[in-house]
């Protein structure tokens, strides 16, 4: 028996927003990533991620850190935030004049 994964507007919003603010490469990670996530929580939400405070738990999917609980009665998995973790991409770096610089 599965679990219903549940995601509010604002929270898709959000998730929305980290995406398109993302690289071609980040993006499809996060894709990926938040597609295996969902079969996760619909499958077994209790097996996914760490347990924190207040009955929610924490996990992270390809470059983002999910937030959600769990409702064993009614079989809900119910996200509460998203945010991004750190990006694949090199971040710039100053560099003193005359050296090599790194590829992004």
């Amino acid at each position: 028996m599965t679990y219903t994964v549940i995601w509010k507007t604002f929270q898709l919003d959000r998730l929305a927003e980290i995406y398109v603010s993302a690289g071609p490469i980040d993006r499809d990670r996060m894709a990926a990533g938040i597609e295996g996530f969902n079969a996760q929580l619909a499958a077994d939400p209790l097996a996914v991620g760490e347990s924190r405070d207040r009955g929610y738990r924490v996990a992270f999917p390809s470059l983002l850190c999910v937030y959600f609980n769990v409702d064993q009665v009614r079989r809900l998995a119910r996200v509460a935030r998203s945010t991004a973790t750190a990006r694949s991409h090199a971040t710039p770096v100053a560099h003193a004049p005359g050296s090599p610089r790194l590829a992004a």
